[in-house]
């Protein structure tokens, strides 16, 4: 409809106008649509009146010979149409948001076209002989851009133009080879590169800069130019890139200069984290758990508005650690992946003051995430064994409220894809085969996130992410078979602490392959003192003596378990033999999602009871804390005779379910033969009672009126162990677990 008025305005404007081609005058009109002409500075007569009174339509009689816009706010992709006007011979559109140009063709009639300080990335096919004037500077043009326009043009204006790039940082480990590089096309182009404004190589026609065995004399600011003999005028620079090599922490962790890891209290507003984001000239590079947690870029030196000033991350992590709205700070570490080939080994416990929810009863199958350098999904011996979330849908939104969309098979936080695919790496392919061992009986099912990249390289906020993201799947086991030496990270152990909560869930950590002894020199995450967590050294071929390369520990590491030459699963379909502590971490993954499959009532503590208090004790293997290897059926027997140990649960008596008018409490808890719900007065309609075991079996519901207050529970034949009341009143949810001793 609003095509048929335009069209009909423009027809009669044609009686009024010597009989512009109606044709010609509906290519102005898509041209002003398209460019945003209603925002134009001035967009005097368009559409309005006759084409002769069009502000920056040029006419020759009853014809269109030019388009006159400069410094008019057109902003966009200009439109094909204006190729078809025969007449125009020229175009001035400079100083505007234009982002491309049409191709007018080999036969076009155009003879000026001035297009200097917009936003073009390449220049069109036009009529060279024809054309005799061309002003292109201060756009985003290369010199292939360039070719083939001089020096049949005989007015050229190319320069100069925008730098090639983006700047910033380039971090690099002490000794690491380093290849930076110009990406450009040209024939003919010259590279000549700089640090810190002192020339170091070329002018060569070679584009990269290699640097070998980086050392502290490297960093600096590297910069670049590129030139070519046809474009005498034109000097393309290459933005700045700053290398700054890896910090080191006090006990040597490895760790990324000017980045820090910030978690935000649940409660703090998007305005209280701008103020602080802007108190500390902080750059946010990346942000996940609906932005709890993000991943800051700040300055050496911060001039704080309160007159302070702090310089280096250290200072700015112990400033912002103060703050009200922020649950903790820390460095972003780099963790190892802890497979043995082809790698360079090198606080307080703070209360979260955002709400855990209490996880629905489990699923019959043992769900072990991997967070790590993903997994091929598609391997045939792994493809049965993938965790689908059922609780998502592939249809572009979030569904299940974690502010990711479409992660149907896990999440990659590396580059942020609802694919988590192990493609290049194998690692986590190796570790997903070793816990799946591809056996029928096995009902594992495998959640992949990928928090490494596929070289391998891998930081501590991706793999944070990946636990909060694993965690809130309610993954009963994580394997992480990664990790640094170094300092202790607060924000790392904070989130397993978390997840730990109330009977939650159990890491498997590597103790690493540093072959050395982790009470001394600690190792995290398998250095964390926490219940959660088992800490897994490497045994060697034979089995019985711990691997050459493994990391021990008396106090710190609490088992061993096959890590040499072990055969599993690798991308493409295919099998391998790898090494590692990440190996043997991935063994005890595999018995712990086995006993969880036999015995899902179980919790942590008995899962971990029962591959600890079962370990084959060898002599030689006294370096870790049960002098013993991991023994599969002898954990299966000894978790089969298991009383549920629920010293982990944390058991509240009371939630809110009615917004505000009252708590509801279950009474007494722990409770043996019965137990009592109660709510508060003055409710109305039914309350909907659903009561399941740690099977996710019902084993009591009932519908409720609400006015009554309370009902009382018989729980003489239920077994003792942990319960999950869900309760529910029309749209309002809210669950609870329960302890029968």
């Amino acid at each position: 409809m609003k095509k048929l008025i335009l069209l009909l305005l423009v027809l009669s404007s044609l009686e009024l106008s010597a009989q512009v081609d109606p044709i010609d005058s509906l290519a102005l009109v898509d041209f002003y649509e398209t460019l945003g002409g209603d925002d134009w500075t001035n967009n005097d007569g368009w559409l309005n009146g006759p084409v002769n009174t069009w502000v920056g339509v040029v006419l020759q009689d009853t014809r269109i010979f030019g388009i006159n816009l400069p410094n008019n706010n057109l902003v966009g992709d200009v439109p094909g149409g204006i190729t078809t006007i025969g007449s125009l011979r020229e175009i001035i559109i400079n100083n505007n948001r234009i982002t491309s140009l049409p191709d007018f063709g080999t036969q076009s009639p155009l003879q000026k076209l001035i297009v200097n300080d917009n936003l073009l990335q390449d220049l069109p096919e036009i009529g060279i002989p024809i054309l005799d004037e061309l002003s292109c500077e201060n756009n985003f043009l290369e010199f292939d851009d360039l070719e083939g326009f001089f020096p049949e043009v005989n007015v050229f204006n190319y320069s100069p133009q925008a730098p090639l790039g983006e700047p910033g940082f380039i971090y690099a480990r002490p000794g690491d080879d380093l290849q930076l590089t110009v990406e450009t096309e040209g024939f003919f182009n010259l590279y000549t590169w700089f640090l810190d404004d002192t020339q170091i190589s070329g002018p060569s026609n070679v584009p990269e800069l290699d640097l070998t065995s980086v050392n502290n004399s490297d960093e600096g600011t590297y910069t670049a130019t590129v030139t070519n003999g046809a474009f005498p005028e034109l000097t393309l620079l290459r933005e700045p890139q700053e290398l700054l090599l890896y910090d080191r922490d006090s006990l040597g962790g490895l760790y990324v200069p000017n980045h820090m890891i910030i978690v935000f209290t649940e409660d703090a507003t998007d305005f209280e984290k701008d103020t602080l984001r802007e108190f500390y000239q902080a750059k946010v590079l990346d942000d996940c758990l609906c932005r709890d947690i993000e991943l800051w870029e700040i300055p050496d030196t911060s001039f704080l508005s309160d007159g302070n000033i702090l310089v280096g991350v250290e200072e700015t992590k112990e400033s912002a650690s103060t703050k009200s709205k922020v649950e903790d700070t820390g460095n972003n570490y780099i963790l190892d992946l802890l497979e043995k080939a082809g790698k360079k080994k090198t606080r307080e416990t703070l209360t979260p003051q955002f709400y855990l929810p209490t996880p629905p009863p489990p699923t019959i199958d043992p769900v072990v995430a991997i967070i790590d350098v993903g997994v091929d999904a598609s391997h045939p011996d792994l493809s049965s064994f993938m965790w689908d979330n059922e609780d998502e849908v592939l249809n572009g939104m979030d569904n299940d409220d974690n502010c990711l969309a479409d992660d149907i098979a896990g999440y990659d936080f590396v580059n942020s894809d609802t694919d988590p695919a192990d493609l290049i790496s194998g690692h986590g392919t190796h570790l997903a085969g070793i816990i799946s061992a591809n056996e029928a009986t096995n009902l594992v099912k495998i959640m992949a996130v990928k928090s490494h990249a596929d070289d391998g390289l891998g930081f501590l906020f991706e793999a944070l992410c990946g636990i909060y993201y694993a965690g809130e799947q309610d993954a009963p086991i994580i394997n992480l078979s990664w990790g640094y030496q170094g300092a202790p990270s607060s924000v790392l152990e904070e989130s397993i602490r978390y997840f730990g909560e109330d009977c939650g869930t159990l890491f498997i950590t590597s103790a690493g392959n540093d072959a050395s002894d982790n009470d001394q020199t600690p190792h995290y995450p398998s250095s964390f003192e926490l219940n959660n967590i088992i800490s897994v050294a490497a045994l060697d071929e034979s089995e019985s003596l711990l691997a050459p390369f493994t990391n021990f520990g008396i106090e710190s590491v609490d088992i061993a378990a096959p890590g040499t030459r072990i055969l599993s699963t690798v991308p493409g379909g295919g099998y391998d033999f790898r090494d590692g502590s990440s190996m043997a971490a991935a063994a005890v993954s595999h018995a712990a999602a086995r006993i969880w499959q036999e015995r899902p009532e179980l919790t942590y503590v008995n899962i971990k009871n029962a591959i600890l208090n079962s370990a084959a004790v060898l002599p030689a293997l006294d370096q870790v804390a049960t002098s013993g290897k991991l023994d599969l059926s002898a954990a299966l027997m000894e978790a089969a005779g298991a009383t549920v140990d629920t010293s982990c649960a944390i058991i509240n008596n009371q939630f809110d379910l009615f917004e505000g008018d009252g708590l509801v409490r279950a009474y007494p808890q722990p409770f043996s033969s019965n137990f009592e719900l109660q709510w508060p007065s003055g409710q109305e309609g039914d309350l909907e009672i659903n009561i399941y075991n740690a099977f996710g079996q019902s084993v009591f519901q009932t519908t409720a009126d609400a006015n009554s207050t309370s009902i009382n529970i018989q729980t003489r034949s239920w077994p003792a162990g942990l319960y999950y009341a869900h309760l529910r009143q029309g749209r309002r949810f809210n669950s609870i677990k329960i302890l029968k001793q």
